[in-house]
């Protein structure tokens, strides 16, 4: 983690090239369209081919998903204005079944994938843990890696996937739990984390525990779209898979993946951003569950299939 000095300075220099491109209209662009068809978008009155989306497969237009969360709005109303701790929508619960069968774990949905790490990791990993963050994973895990620092554990940065780095740093730790915290997807490299080695590393390792934020994995990738890294090895002990429904699968809100139902509940019950926060949106609910019918369905692999023809046209130019 940078020092305070440092940060302060990376911070002014974000601060000023954000601005600068602000100003230059490639930041913070408000688009002009008043019904989006998918394909184009709208900047300072020209159409443009819009190839900065993140909802991968293009389900966030479905018709599908429209009428499930119109559906669940009609039902429900715009927001159920109630901590999930007191009660929550039925959505709720079907929907983490729903999950639970797409991403062959148990299931902890969570308005968004920061406010998912910020339930999680001070309830799974112990005060005094060795916390190591991938050099290039997400913000949200590094705002996470300072609550983990404040409450006594230390934090560290190792080189980007970088696995002799990281044994080595857990060999040295001698039996103290390490938690390693790395993307599945990489946003701004857009390079992959090996999972399969580093799931060798953990059968290497007893004290080596794996979170991974898969938000840019969901739903393009592996069997009904468990993901990247869900597609590479199966929820194991001393791993869990965090995720947006916000990208590819289309709809809203994240997730966490957990091997075993006693964690689930924990998080469940006890995560500060699941009491103290309000919940997923009725149309968010209702949009994630005409996703996940589409993801168990025959009609996923059709999806994915031209996703992968438009990526490998895409490289070929």
């Amino acid at each position: 983690m940078p020092s305070s000095n440092r940060q302060e300075r990376l911070l002014r220099r974000f601060e000023r090239d954000s601005l600068a491109g602000a100003e230059a209209g490639v930041f913070r662009v408000r688009v002009e369209d008043r019904v989006l068809g998918g394909e184009t978008i709208t900047i300072n009155g020209r159409e443009l081919l819009n190839f900065g989306m993140a909802s991968y497969l293009g389900l966030n237009l479905d018709p599908r998903l429209k009428a499930g969360a119109i559906d669940a709005i009609s039902r429900y109303g715009p927001v159920y204005s109630s901590s999930t701790a007191f009660t929550s929508l039925p959505l709720y619960t079907t929907l983490e079944e729903r999950l639970e069968r797409m991403f062959g774990g148990h299931v902890v949905i969570a308005p968004t994938t920061t406010l998912a790490h910020l339930a999680a990791l001070p309830l799974i990993v112990p005060v005094g843990s060795e916390v190591l963050i991938d050099a290039q994973a997400h913000e949200s895990l590094r705002l996470a890696g300072q609550v983990l620092r404040a409450s006594g554990s230390s934090v560290s940065s190792v080189p980007h996937n970088d696995l002799e780095a990281l044994a080595d740093a857990v060999e040295q730790s001698s039996d103290s739990p390490v938690w390693y915290m790395a993307d599945g997807v990489y946003s701004m490299f857009g390079d992959l984390a090996p999972v399969r080695e580093i799931s060798t590393l953990m059968d290497r390792f007893a004290n080596l525990h794996v979170y991974f934020d898969d938000a840019h994995g969901f739903g393009w990738a592996g069997l009904h779209g468990r993901g990247y890294v869900l597609g590479e090895v199966s929820i194991r002990e001393r791993m869990v898979v965090a995720g947006s429904l916000s990208k590819s699968i289309g709809a809203g809100g994240g997730a966490l993946v957990f091997p075993d139902e006693k964690t689930a509940r924990r998080v469940r019950t006890l995560g500060g951003t699941m009491t103290f926060s309000g919940p997923l949106h009725p149309a968010e609910l209702g949009a994630a569950l005409a996703s996940a019918d589409i993801h168990l369905s025959g009609e996923h692999a059709v999806l994915q299939a031209r996703l992968m023809t438009q990526i490998e046209l895409t490289r070929g130019l």
